[in-house]
């Protein structure tokens, strides 16, 4: 029996009529959480304490809701993390189910998209991109870089910004993640280079497993730098043909 009902239903998950665990934590620590009969004697499962913050918990499910709800989403995801330690504090998913009635809720909305589903992390990446070239020496923060008014053309292809309404002339490092410029974090991964970008990315996690306690996690996807082309190299460097999890960016 779950008290609190749908919170936190995709990490605790759920179980079937026999008892085992057939989602989310029921599931991974099927073995620790059961317990045994050995002979006459029977050893009483363990008890399992999360590092989720049950207040926090409540608001993010309740506020994915209703940002959902507010932009006609079919689905959101949401993570609370404590960034010194990497605990997770708070982990949601959109639409939900509740685990005491889960034969009468839909597949995808017992799914931890989470853990599960990989997409392309787009501007968020351009942190992560700038970071590195600062840390190797590619560039220092107080950089400019010339963001061609919006329209930087490469090979037969041309990069632009949102909007062809925000175009920006010399931005220094500070300003390109401020206007989230493709075009200056196009120049930087040039400057940072394919191989030392692609390295960047591994060691800080993309396309790899996190090895959380959860079943189910997606790897994303992050193709050699051998096989970019120059224009596939710009988007990279942007955020775009390259696939992570929710929990990998955060």
């Amino acid at each position: 029996f779950y008290p609190n009902m749908d919170l936190a239903a995709h990490v605790i998950g759920f179980t079937g009529v026999d008892s085992h665990g057939l989602e989310g934590l029921e599931y991974f620590y099927e073995n620790e959480l059961s317990g045994k009969t050995l002979g006459a004697d029977a050893v009483e499962g363990k008890n399992l304490v999360l590092t989720i913050d049950k207040g926090l918990q409540h608001t993010l499910e309740y506020e994915l809701q209703r940002g959902a709800n507010q932009v006609g989403a079919k689905g959101a995801v949401g993570i609370v993390m404590d960034a010194d330690s990497g605990d997770i504090w708070a982990m949601a998913s959109y639409p939900t189910y509740n685990p005491n009635d889960f034969k009468n809720s839909k597949p995808e909305s017992r799914r931890n998209r989470v853990v599960t589903d990989a997409f392309e992390p787009g501007s968020t990446i351009k942190t992560i991109l700038i970071s590195g070239a600062i840390e190797s020496g590619a560039i220092k923060p107080n950089s400019k870089f010339y963001c061609e008014n919006g329209k930087m053309q490469i090979g037969d292809r041309w990069v632009k910004e949102y909007s062809e309404d925000h175009g920006h002339g010399w931005l220094n490092v500070e300003d390109v993640i401020k206007y989230s410029s493709n075009i200056g974090a196009t120049k930087i991964g040039f400057k940072f280079g394919k191989e030392n970008l692609f390295k960047w990315y591994l060691k800080q996690g993309i396309a790899s497993k996190t090895e959380i306690d959860l079943p189910g996690e997606a790897v994303g996807s992050l193709s050699k730098p051998s096989t970019w082309s120059e224009i596939q190299f710009s988007n990279i460097s942007f955020g775009q043909g390259i696939a992570v999890t929710a929990l990998q960016l955060a």
